[in-house]
């Protein structure tokens, strides 16, 4: 009887887990990679890219498919196999990029869950991968303000997006990363069934996998060792595809370390109208972040755009009285405390504005010790294209350890402009003009792929060419 029991125990446990099995099997999202095209032409790009944040649905709030852990969980199935003895000499030149792609996989990214998202998927990341996937996930600058100033023309990225820029576009990077894996782990899966092969040849003539890969040429390839025969087409076409696969990796690591040291928050519009009160750019990191804290739920409390609320608190500043903070005195053991209270309001942020103290004494508390400032300098520029009543010159330029960064935007009624730098006891000159195509030249040498240039004790003669509406 105690058998009979112990076998229906059993019996009844092998259904369960089957049964889970096949739920988790069905549940299970598939890997798989959306292509956006990739357009060289910078032209080109704009116009597509202004297509497609106009697609965009209004956003909500909580992100739903994130799926971070997903995708480090095929990476990490990858490496292992990717790392077994016997796969090692094959996946030779990849196994160097494993230890970064583990760090990578373990970077926190929640502060991507609850930004503004769009279907499920927060807006900065599918504006990362877009952007990315245009240029095969090689870094480009240029490219990169270019998606982030449209998407600000058409609907301002808040504070928060703007502090999780780093974090959506090493997002992207890991997806790649996952993407290029599970390629690799196809390929030894393809070695696996060409050995399985050479051994049970007619178990295996009929299997799906062996009739899909039996004309494949990395497959052959592998089949070419087995067998012992010479197969140089095959052979050349699996070096090619671990060639490229490698350089893929190479390319998105060396975008990471670029993306790791980018400051997005230039891109923030507000820093445009904030940046020419000095209580703004000489408060600390941790004021600046809270300030802009509170412009934020403000803004949200209203359900209007954060620039336009920034041009309403710029007009405050000059129509109306600024806040008042309440005063609490109590005397205790000989000594005399006093405390301060304000509310979140328009009025509280002008306050700020017009005194450094106030500034000081309402956001100078850091309360949250985990996130990590990127409003690193005290002079901003943006390259926004604006849309309120201001028709300021941008020039865009920006000195931070003695590396200069230009990025100018021109009223349409301007051809071009002159002006002289110093910096470190030297002068140095630069020229802005009109042209098709927006380039950098230092002397007679054109720079590629870059907006900064390292500045020596040496004069420089620097030319920057805009295109005509830019």
């Amino acid at each position: 009887m105690v058998g009979n029991n112990l076998c229906m125990v059993y019996a009844i446990s092998i259904v369960i887990i089957v049964v889970f099995s096949i739920i988790l099997l069905i549940s299970k999202p598939k890997l798989r990679e959306m292509y956006y095209g990739k357009i060289k032409s910078p032209e080109a790009y704009s116009t597509d890219c202004i297509g497609f944040v106009k697609s965009f649905a209004l956003p909500k709030k909580n992100c739903g498919k994130l799926q971070k852990t997903f995708f480090v969980s095929q990476i990490n199935s990858a490496i292992r196999k990717i790392n077994e003895k016997k796969n090692r000499k094959l996946f030779s030149q990849i196994l160097d990029y494993l230890p970064r792609i583990k760090s990578l996989s373990k970077k926190n990214f929640d502060n991507l869950q609850d930004l503004p998202s769009i279907n499920g998927v927060p807006r900065i990341v599918l504006l990362a991968e877009y952007c990315l996937k245009s240029t095969d996930f090689k870094y480009d600058g240029e490219r990169i303000a270019k998606t982030l100033n449209i998407q600000n023309d058409y609907k301002t990225l808040c504070f928060c997006e703007i502090m999780a820029l780093n974090s959506a576009f090493l997002f992207a990077i890991l997806k790649k990363c996952a993407f290029v894996l599970q390629d690799l782990s196809v390929l030894a899966k393809m070695r696996r069934i060409a050995v399985k092969n050479k051994d049970y040849p007619n178990l295996l003539k009929n299997e799906k996998c062996y009739v899909q890969l039996k004309n494949s040429k990395l497959f052959l390839s592998f089949c070419s060792d087995s067998f012992g025969f010479e197969s140089e087409e095959c052979v050349l076409a699996r070096d090619k595809f671990l060639n490229d696969k490698s350089e893929m990796l190479r390319k998105l690591f060396d975008t990471c370390d670029k993306i790791s040291n980018t400051d997005f928050s230039i891109f923030y519009s507000p820093l445009q109208i904030f940046s020419k009160y000095d209580t703004f750019c000489n408060a600390t990191q941790w004021e600046k972040i809270n300030f802009l804290g509170m412009l934020k739920r403000l803004s949200d409390r209203e359900n209007i755009d954060e620039f336009l609320f920034s041009i309403r608190l710029d007009n405050y500043m000059t129509s109306a009285n600024v806040g008042h903070i309440k005063v609490y005195r109590a005397g205790l053991v000989g000594a005399r405390y006093v405390t301060l209270a304000t509310r979140a309001s328009i009025s509280t942020l002008a306050l700020a504005l017009h005194s450094q103290t106030m500034m000081n004494l309402i956001f100078g508390n850091n309360t949250d010790k985990s996130s990590k400032s990127i409003l690193k300098n005290n002079g901003f520029y943006n390259t926004f294209n604006k849309i309120s009543k201001f028709k300021n010159v941008n020039l865009g330029i920006m000195i931070t350890n003695d590396k200069l960064r230009i990025n100018p935007h021109l009223p349409n009624c301007i051809e071009s402009a002159d002006l002289m730098i110093a910096h470190g006891g030297c002068e140095h000159s630069i020229h802005i003009t009109r042209g098709n195509d927006r380039e950098l030249y230092l002397g007679n040498t054109k720079l590629s792929g870059t907006s900064i240039i390292k500045l020596s004790n040496k004069p420089l003669n620097i030319t920057v060419v805009i295109p005509k509406n830019d």
